[in-house]
Protein backbone atom coordinates (compact mmCIF):
# COMPACT_ATOMS: atom_id res chain seq x y z
CA UNK A 1 0.00 0.00 0.00
CA UNK A 2 1.30 3.33 -0.74
CA UNK A 3 0.75 5.57 2.21
CA UNK A 4 1.00 9.68 1.38
CA UNK A 5 0.02 10.93 4.81
CA UNK A 6 -3.86 10.73 4.19
CA UNK A 7 -6.17 9.26 6.21
CA UNK A 8 -10.21 8.75 5.87
CA UNK A 9 -12.09 8.66 9.00
CA UNK A 10 -15.74 9.37 10.10
CA UNK A 11 -15.92 13.11 11.13
CA UNK A 12 -19.19 15.12 11.38
CA UNK A 13 -21.15 12.33 10.29
CA UNK A 14 -19.63 11.32 7.14
CA UNK A 15 -16.29 9.70 6.10
CA UNK A 16 -13.95 12.28 5.02
CA UNK A 17 -10.47 12.48 3.73
CA UNK A 18 -7.55 14.24 5.72
CA UNK A 19 -4.13 15.25 4.29
CA UNK A 20 -1.12 17.48 5.44
CA UNK A 21 1.53 17.45 3.19
CA UNK A 22 4.46 18.88 3.97
CA UNK A 23 2.65 23.03 2.87
CA UNK A 24 -0.14 22.70 4.78
CA UNK A 25 2.06 21.18 7.74
CA UNK A 26 3.65 24.32 7.73
CA UNK A 27 0.90 26.68 7.66
CA UNK A 28 -0.60 24.73 10.59
CA UNK A 29 2.84 25.42 12.51
CA UNK A 30 3.16 29.31 10.99
CA UNK A 31 2.79 31.58 13.73
CA UNK A 32 2.71 28.91 16.46
CA UNK A 33 5.83 28.74 17.65
CA UNK A 34 5.66 25.18 17.51
CA UNK A 35 6.44 22.87 15.33
CA UNK A 36 4.36 19.66 14.18
CA UNK A 37 5.84 17.30 16.40
CA UNK A 38 5.01 19.95 19.44
CA UNK A 39 1.33 20.43 18.33
CA UNK A 40 0.84 16.47 18.14
CA UNK A 41 2.04 16.08 21.87
CA UNK A 42 -0.20 18.96 22.82
CA UNK A 43 -3.15 17.21 20.63
CA UNK A 44 -1.69 12.93 22.09
CA UNK A 45 -4.95 11.64 23.80
CA UNK A 46 -2.56 9.52 26.06
CA UNK A 47 -1.63 12.68 27.60
CA UNK A 48 -2.96 15.28 29.85
CA UNK A 49 -5.00 17.95 28.38
CA UNK A 50 -2.64 20.85 26.77
CA UNK A 51 -3.75 21.39 23.46
CA UNK A 52 -4.82 25.02 22.09
CA UNK A 53 -8.29 25.44 20.15
CA UNK A 54 -6.74 26.14 17.17
CA UNK A 55 -4.72 23.25 17.10
CA UNK A 56 -7.76 21.36 16.82
CA UNK A 57 -9.68 23.71 14.55
CA UNK A 58 -6.37 23.97 12.25
CA UNK A 59 -5.40 20.64 11.94
CA UNK A 60 -8.80 19.28 10.81
CA UNK A 61 -9.71 22.36 8.65
CA UNK A 62 -6.32 21.92 6.17
CA UNK A 63 -6.62 18.16 6.98
CA UNK A 64 -9.68 18.66 4.70
CA UNK A 65 -8.37 20.42 2.71
CA UNK A 66 -5.08 18.51 1.96
CA UNK A 67 -7.65 15.51 1.39
CA UNK A 68 -9.52 17.46 -1.32
CA UNK A 69 -12.02 20.00 -0.13
CA UNK A 70 -11.86 23.71 -0.92
CA UNK A 71 -10.57 26.24 1.46
CA UNK A 72 -14.62 27.29 1.71
CA UNK A 73 -16.03 24.15 2.30
CA UNK A 74 -13.40 22.73 4.74
CA UNK A 75 -14.26 25.90 6.44
CA UNK A 76 -17.79 26.05 6.63
CA UNK A 77 -17.38 22.17 7.38
CA UNK A 78 -14.77 23.86 10.71
CA UNK A 79 -17.72 26.36 11.58
CA UNK A 80 -20.59 23.71 11.69
CA UNK A 81 -18.39 20.50 13.00
CA UNK A 82 -16.23 22.46 15.42
CA UNK A 83 -17.28 26.33 16.10
CA UNK A 84 -20.56 24.72 17.67
CA UNK A 85 -19.57 21.40 19.70
CA UNK A 86 -17.17 20.68 22.57
CA UNK A 87 -13.80 20.81 21.24
CA UNK A 88 -12.50 17.83 23.34
CA UNK A 89 -14.86 15.93 20.98
CA UNK A 90 -11.85 16.87 18.09
CA UNK A 91 -9.59 16.09 19.67
CA UNK A 92 -8.52 12.27 18.56
CA UNK A 93 -9.72 12.97 15.14
CA UNK A 94 -7.17 15.66 15.01
CA UNK A 95 -4.80 13.55 16.55
CA UNK A 96 -5.04 10.87 14.34
CA UNK A 97 -4.39 13.49 11.37
CA UNK A 98 -1.54 14.83 12.30
CA UNK A 99 0.09 11.48 13.79
CA UNK A 100 -1.04 9.92 10.07
CA UNK A 101 1.21 13.35 8.55
CA UNK A 102 4.02 12.86 10.59
CA UNK A 103 4.28 8.77 11.18
CA UNK A 104 2.20 6.99 8.73
CA UNK A 105 -0.74 5.28 9.84
CA UNK A 106 -1.35 2.90 12.11
CA UNK A 107 -2.98 -1.00 11.40
CA UNK A 108 -5.98 0.61 12.52
CA UNK A 109 -6.07 3.38 10.67
CA UNK A 110 -4.86 1.49 7.58
CA UNK A 111 -8.41 -0.95 8.13
CA UNK A 112 -10.70 1.96 8.67
CA UNK A 113 -9.06 3.91 5.93
CA UNK A 114 -9.77 1.15 3.61
CA UNK A 115 -13.26 0.65 4.85
CA UNK A 116 -13.76 4.81 5.22
CA UNK A 117 -12.10 5.26 1.36
CA UNK A 118 -14.74 2.69 -0.19
CA UNK A 119 -17.71 4.60 1.38
CA UNK A 120 -16.28 7.73 0.34
CA UNK A 121 -15.66 6.68 -3.34
CA UNK A 122 -19.50 5.50 -3.26
CA UNK A 123 -20.55 8.42 -1.85
CA UNK A 124 -18.22 11.01 -3.79
CA UNK A 125 -20.07 9.10 -7.27
CA UNK A 126 -23.68 9.60 -6.01
CA UNK A 127 -23.21 13.22 -4.91
CA UNK A 128 -21.67 17.07 -5.81
CA UNK A 129 -18.73 18.25 -3.66
CA UNK A 130 -21.13 21.49 -2.77
CA UNK A 131 -21.68 21.96 1.28
CA UNK A 132 -24.85 22.45 2.28
CA UNK A 133 -25.07 24.27 5.98
CA UNK A 134 -25.96 21.20 8.11
CA UNK A 135 -22.88 19.95 6.86
CA UNK A 136 -24.21 17.21 4.29
CA UNK A 137 -22.88 17.34 0.98
CA UNK A 138 -25.45 18.59 -2.10
CA UNK A 139 -27.38 16.38 -3.89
Amino acid sequence: MSFDGAITQEWGGKPRRFRLPIGLLGELCKGRDSGPEEIAARLAPFEPPRYRAEDIRDTLRLGLIGGGLGRTEAETLAVIHIDKQPLAFHRGPAFEVLAAALAGPTDNQKKRHERAASSLSTLSASTSSAVLSDGTLAS
